[in-house]
C-alpha cells in the first residue's frame, strides 16, 4: 500500500479431473492513499474481500469467509 501498487485479484481453481487448474485474473483494485497509513490500511484491506465475494458464488467450496 505504501508503494501505491494496485492489488490484482487472482483465483486458481482446481478442475474436477484433480490435475488441471484454471487461473482467473480480475480487474485491479487501486489503493486509497490519503497519507494516513492506519486509515488507508483499514480502507484498502476492507475492499479486498469484496472482490472475493463477487466471485465466491461461482466457487462455493472455495469460500474463505462463510
Amino acid at each position: 500500500m505504501m508503494a501505491g501498487a494496485p492489488v490484482v485479484p487472482v483465483f486458481i481453481v482446481r478442475q474436477p479431473d484433480g490435475i488441471s487448474h484454471v487461473i482467473e485474473i480480475f480487474e485491479e483494485i487501486l489503493s486509497n492513499g490519503t497519507g494516513d497509513r492506519n486509515a488507508d490500511a483499514l480502507v484498502n484491506t476492507a475492499r479486498y474481500p469484496k472482490s472475493h465475494r463477487r466471485d465466491g458464488p461461482k466457487y462455493p467450496t472455495m469460500a474463505l469467509d462463510a
